[in-house]
């Protein structure tokens, strides 16, 4: 585990932040972990101390050392799951009794933060495009032609040659061709309509032919 000096001294800690409690303008807790791991390996005289986690409390000594202003720009600028160097002294100072509360039974390591630094943001997540709900195809009912009407499929000449007639007689045609999407490839079939015809023309196979 990466060491923390508990000595009471200041020390600088370079982490990851967890988590951040902003309760006020210029008070705010964070929750301060190494960059692999949660917790903090406690460095001092008794060798017997447990591991702990540790909290930065950044509040009135930030302020003082970086103003009013300074202070509440650094707590609004603070993400969680950015990479921070922060300096900081316990809150047990000196005191035995306060610093065997926190390490022993709350495993918790308080410091008062005199400064933060940002030194990596975490990466922005990439935002996957939406995609729209799939519709279930309903049953759709079968077309057929209607009761009399001619279908001609055209493959030679002599078989469109016979298809006209049907065509010719009618004022509205329809028309509808088909070819290979994505591409500059001729047209390969065309579809010739009308109320009581339908003529089919395989132009593919009438330019394989020589038609």
């Amino acid at each position: 585990l990466p060491g923390v000096d508990v000595s009471g001294a200041p020390v600088t800690l370079v982490g990851v932040v967890r988590s951040k409690r902003q309760m006020a303008k210029r008070l705010c807790f964070v929750t301060l972990a190494p960059p692999e791991g949660d917790r903090w390996r406690p460095i001092g005289r008794l060798a017997l101390w447990p591991s702990v986690a540790v909290q930065a409390i950044l509040g009135k000594t930030l302020e003082r050392n970086r103003g009013a202003d300074g202070a509440a720009n650094a707590i609004r600028r603070l993400k969680v799951g950015e990479t921070v160097a922060l300096t900081g002294a316990p809150t047990f100072e000196r005191n035995l009794l306060k610093k065997w509360r926190q390490l022993l039974f709350r495993r918790q390591l308080d410091l008062r933060c005199a400064d933060v630094t940002t030194l990596r943001r975490p990466a922005a997540k990439k935002r996957e495009a939406r995609r729209p709900p799939r519709r279930e195809s309903a049953d759709l009912p079968l077309l057929t032609p209607p009761p009399g009407a001619t279908i001609a499929l055209c493959d030679t000449l002599d078989a469109l040659e016979a298809a006209i007639p049907a065509l010719a007689a009618s004022d509205v045609i329809g028309l509808d061709a088909e070819w290979e999407p994505g591409s500059d490839t001729p047209v390969a079939l065309v579809q010739l309509a009308t109320r009581d015809a339908c003529v089919v023309v395989d132009v593919s196979a009438l330019e394989a032919a020589g038609g």
